[in-house]
């Protein structure tokens, strides 16, 4: 697929994310010039890795035919989704604004807002590609529940990143400790309430968004 096919199809996608991450990154550079302070900028950090999976679901778009082996499929899909819960975890940035001051407790609200939006949408674009990858090998019974497991495991990966402090890369870098901090996360009720809240909130947006753009 030549790249002004796949511009023209995921048209809508593109867009809306171009536009939000420009929007962020000015509003964030506006922030910084008139204050002088670098707080907040690791949400331009998170907004880059909220966009690795939905450029990981672009290449597939354009390059179809690497999904067709199961094997390149499998390890592809591992890898996203290890990236994609970085996408709704922008949504918990919101912890930050009390560290704010009051004159700016507004502006840092849009500006989280604005950052976490168009990341919670990369991963939710991201999803809905994947699944038109996996439509073509398995039944749509599957892909739903396919959808739910993801939704839900995405939840568990917000959960420890924001209170485990784990990286998308800690599972290659430091794979026995990485482990096991999975393991024992799920001992937390805590862990449960962040990954069912989250992994209904993905689900449910993924179904509207597939619904809506499919009428």
């Amino acid at each position: 697929m030549k790249s002004k096919d796949l511009v023209y199809q995921k048209y809508a996608e593109i867009s809306t994310l171009t536009i939000g991450s420009i929007l962020a990154v000015v509003l964030l550079l506006v922030r910084i010039k008139l204050t002088g302070s670098y707080f907040l900028l690791f949400l331009g950090w998170n907004l880059f890795l909220a966009l690795i999976p939905f450029a990981i679901a672009l290449l597939l778009y354009k390059h179809p035919v690497i999904m067709a082996k199961p094997v390149y499929r499998t390890v592809i899909s591992f890898v996203w989704l290890l990236f994609l819960p970085n996408a709704p975890y922008v949504l918990t940035d919101f912890v930050h604004l009390h560290l704010s001051s009051l004159k700016l407790v507004v502006f840092d609200t849009i500006l989280i807002t604005l950052f976490a939006v168009t990341s919670f949408l990369s991963g939710i674009y991201s999803l809905r590609i994947f699944q038109e990858f996996y439509r073509i090998f398995y039944a749509d019974g599957i892909v739903r529940f396919m959808t739910c497991a993801v939704a839900l495991l995405c939840g568990y990966g917000v959960y420890l990143g924001r209170f485990i402090r784990l990286n998308s890369w800690d599972v290659f870098t430091h794979p026995k400790t990485t482990f096991i901090l999975i393991i024992r996360g799920l001992e937390h009720p805590l862990a449960w309430l962040v990954t069912l809240t989250f992994g209904l909130l993905i689900f449910i947006a993924t179904t509207r968004w597939g619904t809506r753009t499919n009428k």
